[in-house]
This record gives structure tokens, sequence and C-alpha cells, in this order.
């Protein structure tokens, strides 16, 4: 039970507006009916405001604060214009009156007319909250069903449009009605390196990473013209839109439990997946859904990686094990050699002489295995690993060359990053502007003071600009990521790199290949000499150095 309380109160005010613009009154309505309650009362005022957040959970900054105010007494009322702005979970609503109630906090509502210091009033929360929580239901079937509709006719869903693909306006007809919609349509050029790319990562030292290097070393950028990044690459190859909807499809599709909604006779080979409900909404990022909750139809775009190469893909993803657990399970430098005259990868393996009783091990060019006309011969593998490691050792020891990479990569980091930056900081603010604009048309519709259709119409056009300026937001940070952006703290890389010595004796197989894999980014070996590629090691440095820079040995 609440108690009662003497002397001056102060009121917490909290407002909310939500995601979906579903609310029949602006921030500053909700404001202002707030307010003209308390100063009847002659109740001090605290606004707690949170813009663009749903009520179906209790994570939102404002609320956050207030219930701390709650707790220590900062607040003796709270006061909403509607219950369901606190939350539209009855669990979370209930919890929520409890702990107000154990502060001798109470709830006025100005819309139920509710107070929650008397019997009631407590006993209205229930009753009021079990309908938030049932019109939030009522909202997530709607959404549901009609996204299971568009599903099932093939219609794309919007969004940030995807690597290989236009986008053109079509008339199709839903339920007996005309509608326009947006269509995918394949671009051809983008459709090649898409192959290339599901191509690369499919080899067996393919890797994310390196599929996104080759990419942006065969001058081939995303659609916003950026650089491939990690993040880039892996949603690309992740994607099922641009799998071609085959019995391999749908094979896997069914076997990993996702919901097929088109008949197994829309897997013609032909036309693309269309994937719906894979990522949920939480907060202003997004999380994936369980891949039971996937819808998966059959779209109208033509599809462009066939479905057994996009299943491969998908299991070497989900495996996650680096390529150096497969043949070169004996190979501390496996997958890391490369040939210094075809550029080949140079594969672990082993071998015995005729009057050895032992069997050595080696690293040989692909290149000459395939018969490319490679002349590299093949290199002891303890000659080559031993020599590798005290280059390591001597490389991890020198405090004055880590100074020079550190200083190096600052300077290409800065001027690299320092314009994108920059951009990121105008597109941030110009993203903010523009959902101001589309916050007070929203208004000014709830208040009836321009015509409908005016208000929809700059609305859609607002809200296109938004998703522009966000999806080029995401690009650069795939870009800065590319460009190897981080704080370089001297001390704590070279604490890292002097660890090497420290500890790499005393780790297992396993262990040490992952220290190694973790400062190497590749070995190149020619008849007469070895040089090691480091990470950290700035672009400038490696292209112009002498070889000593670069750690050579010969």
């Amino acid at each position: 039970m609440v108690k009662k309380r003497t002397g001056p109160v102060t009121a917490g005010v909290y407002i909310r507006q939500s995601v979906e613009k579903r609310d029949s009154c602006s921030l500053e309505m909700q404001e202002r009916a707030c307010r003209e309650l308390c100063e009847t009362r002659g109740w001090d005022v605290k606004i707690y405001r949170d813009s663009g957040l749903s009520g179906k959970d209790t994570d939102r900054p404002a609320l956050q604060r207030l219930i701390r105010d709650v707790k220590n007494g900062a607040i003796q009322m709270v006061v909403v214009y509607k219950l369901d702005r606190i939350s539209r979970s009855l669990l979370d609503l209930l919890n929520l009156l409890h702990l107000f109630s154990e502060h001798g906090v109470g709830i006025r509502s100005i819309t139920e007319t509710m107070d929650t210091t008397s019997p009631a009033g407590r006993a209205m929360v229930g009753i009021i909250g079990s309908f938030a929580q049932f019109e939030r239901e009522m909202i997530r079937d709607r959404v549901r069903d009609n996204m299971l509709d568009r599903a099932k006719n093939g219609i794309w869903n919007g969004g940030v449009l995807p690597y290989g693909y236009d986008r053109r306006k079509t008339v199709v007809c839903v339920n007996g009605r005309e509608k326009t919609v947006t269509e995918l349509v394949r671009s051809e050029e983008e459709a090649e390196n898409v192959l290339r790319f599901f191509e690369w990562f499919l080899e067996p030292q393919g890797a994310i990473r390196k599929t996104a290097n080759l990419a942006n070393a065969h001058g081939i950028r995303t659609k916003g013209g950026s650089p491939w990044g990690t993040t880039s690459m892996g949603r690309l190859l992740r994607n099922p839109t641009v799998c071609i909807a085959d019995r391999d499809a749908l094979e896997y599709f069914t076997k990993i439990g996702a919901q097929i909604v088109s008949p197994p006779s829309d897997f013609d080979g032909v036309h693309g997946i269309l994937p719906y409900n894979r990522r949920e909404g939480v907060r202003k990022t997004s999380r994936p859904r369980d891949v039971s909750d996937w819808i998966i139809s059959v779209g109208t775009h033509l599809g462009i990686v066939p479905g057994k190469v996009f299943v491969a893909a998908q299991k070497k993803l989900e495996a996650r094990k680096p390529p150096r657990a497969g043949t070169g399970s004996k190979g501390l430098l496996a997958w890391l050699v490369k040939c210094g005259y075809c550029g080949k990868a140079m594969s672990f393996g082993w071998s015995r002489k005729k009057g050895r009783e032992k069997e050595y091990r080696y690293y040989s060019c692909y290149g000459r295995r395939d018969r490319l006309a490679c002349t590299n011969r093949p290199v002891r593998a303890d000659e080559l690993e031993e020599k590798v490691l005290d280059l390591i050792r001597k490389v991890c020891s020198d405090r004055e060359f880590l100074n020079t990479c550190l200083e190096v990569a600052r300077q290409e980091i800065a001027s690299q990053a320092g314009p994108l930056q920059e951009e990121e900081r105008r597109l941030k603010k110009k993203a903010a502007g523009l959902e101001n604009q589309e916050r007070r048309l929203v208004d000014a519709l709830a208040r009836g003071n321009l015509p409908v259709d005016l208000v929809e119409e700059k609305i859609a056009a607002l809200r296109q600009e938004i998703r522009a300026a966000r999806a080029r937001l995401e690009e650069i940070r795939d870009e800065l990521e590319a460009v190897g952006i981080r704080d370089l703290d001297a001390e704590a890389v070279y604490a890292r790199l002097r660890s090497f010595n420290e500890v790499f004796d005393n780790l297992d197989f396993e262990e040490k290949r992952a220290l190694i894999r973790d400062l190497v980014e590749k070995v190149v070996v020619t008849d007469d000499r070895v040089v090691v590629h480091l990470y950290y090691m700035p672009q400038s440095l490696a292209n112009g150095a002498p070889a000593s820079v670069l750690a050579e040995a010969g």
C-alpha cells in the first residue's frame, strides 16, 4: 500500500512516443497535459522523456532514470498521460507498480483518471494494463500477418538494397487490389562479383576477412562505393536473398527449421529466396531472431548463387573454425605460407625419402603441384618455422621498430579515417534533423493543422532520406573497419608483442598456432628468402621499406 506523504511533492512526469508513431498525441501534448495536472496540485515537476522507443519492455533510458529516482526518494508521484506510456507489458507494469508502492510513490494517469493511492485505482491498473498488452499483441500479430501476406506473394519488404541487385517500381495484384511495390532486379555486373565472393570464401584458405581484402584488391566496392569490410562481406555471404531457390536451398531451410511459405513447386532453380523476420529491432539496432522465426519464400527476382554453393558457405560460416583446423593439423604455419613467385598458397604435407626412416614435413606451392610451371621448390617445414619464429622473437623485442610502425600506422589511419569520421558526424546530424522534421509533421497531423495527404507524402519522403542516411552510416562503419580504425596504444601493443617471447614456449600446439596467426598476415617464400608480413605493420612501410624492416630471413 502506498504511504501517505506530507510536505512538498515532486512529480516525475514520464512521456513516451513509440517507434511506430501510432500514438494519438505528441510528446509535447503529453507533457503539457501532465504539467497542467501538477500545477493544479501544486507539485514540482521533473520530466522524463523517451522518444522513438517501444513500450514492449523497460529498457529505456528515461524510464530507468525515473526508476532510479524513485528508489532514491527524489520523486513522490509518477504522472503519465496514459498508463501504456509506462509499459505495454502487463507483467512489467505490475512489477513497476509494486516497486513504486514499496517506495511510497503513486501513479496518476491523465486519460484514465486513475490514482494508485486508492484501492480502486490500484485495481484499475491491472485491468488497463491487460488491455495495453492486448493492444500491443494485436499490433504485433497484424504486422506478422501482413509480413506473411507479402512473403506469399514474393514481395520484397524494402530496406537496405542488397549487393547484386537494383530496384524498380512495379504494380502487383494482392488480394484483388493493385499495389505499387518495389521489385529487386539483378545487376549482372554485381551478380558476377557475388559469385566470385562465394568462390573465394569457399577456397580452403578462404575467410570473410580474406574475401573482403580480395574484393578491395580487385577494385570492387560496395553499393555506396566504400571498401568492403568483414561486416559488410559477412552480411552478404549470409543473405539468403542472393540464393537461387532450388532443391538444395529448400532442403537446407527446411532442415534448419525455418518456416517455408512457398510451395515446393516454386523452388524452380531460377528465382531467388526472400527472407523475412530474420532480425528484430532492439533500441536503435537489431539482433538475429531464432531460425524457427524465419519466414522463407520465393521472390519474383532472379537468384544469383546456386543453392548448393550457398549451403556450403552457410555450413562453413556456422562451423566458425579457422582453416588451420583442416589439412594443416601439424603445420605451425599452415595457410599462412604463400609462394613468392606465383602467389599461390603453399600447402603443408608429409613426405618420406628413400633411405630415411622418418618422414619429414614440408610446404609446397599449389602452382607447382597443379603444373602451373611454378619453379618454387618445396621447403622443409621445421627449417621454415624455426626461421619465422626467430624473426618474430627478434621483432617483438625491437622497441624502436615497433614505435616506428605504430607512428606510421597512426598517420595512415588519421589520413584515411579523418574524412570518414567527419562524414559520419555530418550524416548523424542530418539524420537527427530529419527525424525531428518527421516528429513535427506527425504532431501537425495529430492536431489536424495540415492536410493528411500532404503530410503523409512529406513523411514518406523524409523516411526515404532517413533510410538512405542510415545505410550510408552503416557503410562508413564498414569503411572505418577496413582502414583499421582503432586506438593504438604503444605501451599496450608493445606489452602484447613482448609477451610472445615470454609465453610462446609454454603453449600447446594449437595455442602456438593461434598466437602466430594473431601476429602474422602471411609468410612469402622464394628460393632465397622468407618475408614475414605482420598485421600491425603499416602498408607504407611494407611497400617501401628495405627487407630488414619487412622482417626478412635469407
